[in-house]
């Protein structure tokens, strides 16, 4: 990319700003607008620590504003996944100006239901129906692939609509009989929190 011959004094100078634009805009400020939809997601990267390469927790924060934009709201790097880091996060989201979140959404890591619980008071979580979908698959037999959520309700022209379908299968008639008892549960909990939505649309 013709970036040939750059000094070791440009690179660090280059990071520099890098770093002062990140950190702007980490803690810009979010009032005056109200976010009732709320996405907590974290990916796990290798990082440089003490001189040591370690995993760590990237969390990230992504909302749809009252004019259905979505933004990402915040970003933090934390040593794992925990009630304590969600809650750190979260209260810094807070601190900054988060107000109106009507509902969560996120898998289902048991730090980040009681962070949401903790420091958003009011806000309704609900599972993320792509993870819920990937748990399904981990705990279905190959040989039982013919009802799994990949075949299941293609017809029906709402993502919300299948996913209801392969739920409602998995729950009542397949994952007991296979003995997928936990996977069946986690299903059936999903669904009775999600219902009222799910009859909405």
């Amino acid at each position: 990319m013709g970036a040939t011959g750059v000094s070791k004094s440009e690179v660090s100078r280059l990071v520099v700003e890098l770093d002062a634009d990140l950190a702007a805009f980490r803690e810009r400020r979010l009032e005056g607008t109200r976010y009732p939809y709320l996405w907590l997601d974290a990916h796990y990267e290798k990082v440089r620590d003490g001189g040591r390469i370690v995993n760590a927790a990237f969390l990230i924060a992504i909302a749809a504003n009252e004019r259905g934009e979505r933004e990402v709201l915040g970003c933090a790097v934390a040593s794992a996944e925990s009630e304590a880091s969600w809650s750190a996060f979260l209260r810094s989201l807070v601190a900054r100006g988060l107000t109106g979140v009507r509902l969560v959404t996120s898998d289902a890591q048991l730090g980040i239901r009681a962070a949401v619980g903790s420091t958003l008071g009011g806000a309704a979580w609900q599972r993320c129906r792509v993870h819920l979908l990937r748990d399904i698959l981990t705990h279905v037999p190959r040989h039982a692939a013919a009802w799994s959520p990949r075949s299941c309700g293609r017809s029906s022209p709402s993502p919300i609509n299948r996913l209801f379908e392969c739920c409602a299968i998995a729950v009542s008639t397949n994952l007991g009989v296979l003995g997928c008892v936990g996977i069946a549960d986690d299903l059936e909990q999903h669904l009775y929190s999600c219902g009222a939505d799910i009859a909405q649309r």
